[in-house]
This record gives C-alpha cells, sequence and structure tokens, in this order.
C-alpha cells in the first residue's frame, strides 16, 4: 500500500556482490521423480516437427546426466531442476567452450514439471556444471546478487530467448528477442522479430533477424520459425481514466526494459501461473494512493495480483507520481509472488534493495527527470522503515526536501500535468 506521508527518503545504493564458487548442494532425487522428467521430455519430444530438431532433441536427451541432478529452492515450495548435459554432446547448437550447459526444470510444489530451459552458463571462472555457484538460479529468479556472467535461455530447440550479462555485481546488459505489438502478423500472415539489446535498463539497439511464418509456439511444435519473447504478457489493465491509463501504458511498454520491468519479465513474464490486474478504485482513504491484493499459491493455484489505484486522488496528482506509484504497487506484487508477505515486511524489503530499482526506471520513463526527484518519488510510502529513520534523523535537510518534492507532484504543481 502507498500512503501520502509528509516525508521522503535517501538514496539507498543497493551493491551487488560476487559469489563464491561453491558447489550446489546435492538433492538426491527419487527414480520416480527422474522417471517424471523423462516422461515430461518425452511429451514434449511428440510436439517437434522438423526431423532436424527431433534428432537433435533426442541426442540431448542421451547425454543429459541424471546422474548429478540437482535442485534449488524457487518460492512457495517450488523448485528448480538442474540436470547438466555432458561434454559429449555435440550436434546441438549450443556452444560448451568453457560453459555449462544446463537442463532447468521448473518444478510445482506438487511435483509436476510446469515448463523447462535448455540455459547456458558461461562465466571467467566456470567452465563446467560443478562450478556453478550456489543458487545461481534461485538468484537470478529472486533479482539477488549474482557474480560475473552471462546465463542465456534458451528453447528445448536450442532457439534463442534471452540473455542476462552480470558485471561488477550488477546486470550491465540484457539481450531478448522480442516482436513489435506482441507478435502482431504483418500484412503476409508473418510476424517479424528483433534482437533488442539493454544497457543498465536503457534500450541501445534493436536489429531485424528474422519473420516467422505459422504456428506460435515456444517448443518448436509449429510454424516455419517458432521462436518466443519474453515480453511482459501477465498484466490486464481495467483502466479507464485516459491519464491513468496512458501512463501504465507508457510505464509497461515493451522498450521499458529496466529494473522493476526486467523483474516482471524473469518472474510474472515467463511464468504461467501469475497474473496482476490493475484497476482503478474509489473506496480508498483520501491518504492511501493505490494498495494491492493477492490470492492464490504460485505453483499449486494460479497466483493473482490485483493492483488498486485510487482514482479520486491520482489523476490530479504528476504523471511522474501515478508511474512512482504503480511502480511501487507491481514491486509489492513481485515480493507476495516471492513468498514475503505483509504490507510492513515488505516496505522493509523495498527501503532496503528496490528503491534503486524504482527510481532508475523512472528516470527510463523521464529522461529528463534528476535523480534526486526520482529518489523522492521511489520512496514516498516507504517513511518508517528502518533505513528511512535512519537517513531522516542523520540528514533532515534532504529529508525536508524528498518532502517538499512528493507534497508537489502529489498535488500536481509540478512535473508532467494529467489534464
Amino acid at each position: 500500500m502507498r500512503l501520502s506521508v509528509l516525508l521522503s527518503a535517501v538514496v539507498c545504493l543497493l551493491v551487488f556482490s560476487c559469489t563464491k564458487k561453491d558447489e550446489i548442494k546435492t538433492t538426491h532425487l527419487t527414480n520416480s521423480r527422474v522417471a517424471e522428467i523423462r516422461l515430461w521430455l518425452s511429451e514434449k519430444a511428440s510436439k517437434i516437427r522438423t526431423t532436424e530438431e527431433k534428432n537433435r532433441f533426442a541426442d540431448l536427451n542421451r547425454h543429459l546426466q541424471y546422474e548429478k541432478l540437482k535442485t534449488e529452492e524457487l518460492k512457495n515450495g517450488e523448485k528448480m531442476i538442474l540436470v547438466p548435459v555432458d561434454t559429449l554432446y555435440t550436434s546441438g547448437l549450443i556452444s560448451q567452450n568453457n560453459a555449462a550447459l544446463v537442463l532447468l526444470l521448473f518444478e510445482t510444489k506438487s511435483g509436476a514439471i510446469k515448463k523447462g530451459n535448455l540455459v547456458h552458463y558461461q562465466s571467467p571462472t566456470v567452465n563446467h556444471y560443478s562450478r556453478i555457484p550456489v543458487n545461481s538460479f534461485q538468484n537470478l529468479y529472486r533479482s539477488l546478487p549474482m557474480p560475473d556472467c552471462s546465463v542465456k535461455f534458451y528453447t528445448l530447440t536450442e532457439r534463442f530467448l534471452y540473455d542476462f550479462t552480470y558485471q561488477n555485481g550488477t546486470l550491465q546488459q540484457f539481450d531478448v528477442l522480442k516482436s513489435h505489438k506482441k507478435a502482431i502478423p504483418t500484412e503476409d500472415g508473418c510476424i517479424d522479430w528483433y534482437l533488442q539489446t539493454y544497457e543498465n535498463g536503457i534500450l541501445v539497439s534493436e536489429v531485424y533477424v528474422f519473420s516467422t511464418c505459422g504456428s506460435y509456439v515456444e517448443d518448436g511444435s509449429g510454424g516455419s520459425q517458432v521462436y518466443t519473447g519474453v515480453g511482459i504478457q501477465t498484466i490486464t489493465d481495467q483502466l479507464t481514466n485516459p491519464c491513468l491509463k496512458s501512463v501504465l501504458n507508457q510505464a509497461t511498454a515493451s522498450n521499458m526494459n529496466n529494473q522493476v520491468n526486467v523483474m516482471l519479465q524473469t518472474v510474472f513474464g515467463s511464468t504461467e501461473d501469475a497474473n496482476i490486474t490493475i484497476k482503478e478504485v474509489t473506496n480508498l482513504p483520501a491518504d492511501t494512493d493505490a494498495s494491492h491484493t493477492a490470492s492464490g499459491t504460485p505453483g499449486n493455484t494460479y497466483f493473482n495480483s490485483v493492483i488498486n489505484l485510487n482514482v479520486n486522488i491520482l489523476p490530479s496528482t504528476s504523471q511522474e507520481y501515478i508511474a512512482a506509484t504503480i511502480y511501487h504497487e507491481i514491486v509489492h506484487s513481485y515480493l507476495t509472488y516471492n513468498g514475503t508477505y505483509g504490507e510492513l515486511t515488505q516496505h522493509q524489503a523495498m527501503a532496503e534493495s528496490y528503491v534503486d530499482h524504482m527510481a532508475s526506471s523512472l528516470m527510463q520513463l523521464f529522461p529528463n527527470m534528476e535523480l534526486y526527484t526520482a529518489t523522492a518519488l521511489a520512496w514516498q510510502g516507504l517513511q518508517g522503515t528502518t533505513a528511512w529513520n535512519n537517513f531522516a534523523a542523520a540528514h533532515p535537510a534532504d529529508a525536508a526536501l524528498y518532502n517538499s518534492i512528493n507534497t508537489a507532484h502529489r498535488a500536481g504543481s509540478t512535473g508532467t500535468d494529467c489534464n
């Protein structure tokens, strides 16, 4: 929940540190689980249509090292299953030189496999599966610290999806294969695909790669080309107010691959059991800009998050303030999905780890925004947290500045007018 309080906050620099080369702890899996994995792969194989991909997928299966199979916790009882591919697998399209190739499967709380990818992990310290740092994939999906590395995701038929590049403890580059307008066909019925590159959350290049004609599926079961992107596909817009709707569309646009939207893409955008609905309500108190609710358990039932925007208040504020409110509530949904519950607990987590993410996201959306303004807006609603209280006590003048920025933006006396 985002409250209007006459206080604001401090720039909280989130510094990612490199993890050591600890080996992932082995979890002994039963024969029944391995059998279930093989059955799931068999079902996927039955959907592959081209002979070349069928043969390559069959060879991949022969080189899966089930005896080295391990797991990592994901959330709410869900697990990620890691099955290494041995270096004798040479018929594939993905090079294993000085890298590790892993079959990454996502297992629900009930033990069912819901999806899978091939993942290519490469770093200066990793030339073998056993040297992948502990909980690397867990950290990736939870936006936690990562060592210097490149983590590329592919479909099971080795078609590129996206690539995370970490340097000096932070996400430096994100490459993704995407179509425009969520795969709307061209006049000839085909879809144009582009490789987009983002550096520090900013789109720096976009290159046309190919067009697809035919079925649009991820696992290689149809069409002349069957790649897929990872754009935000789980936000349902129920807004009717023109200004709120416009800001939402801009904040979650496909070219807004900033820190907040990357979180959406790596969790909500790539997870079949999560949905977010954003709507406007009239029953919130006057000092409450927005709220969020959630139902369901990821991996067991569908997880549904609802963001409620106070239509009595927000249309009279600045567009920058509205965007900050939306990002604030999206982070609430992200934390709930990953098992952090309770408004106060989530606000503490946001104050400690997500202020910079929200501030940089605002600066991408509003390129002329100053850092101190973005930081003030990102901290709105987080007053009362330990990080804020410590800062306000040590730097009362800066706290007063942040307070005045938020007051002005909420009153609509500064920033971009909605009208």
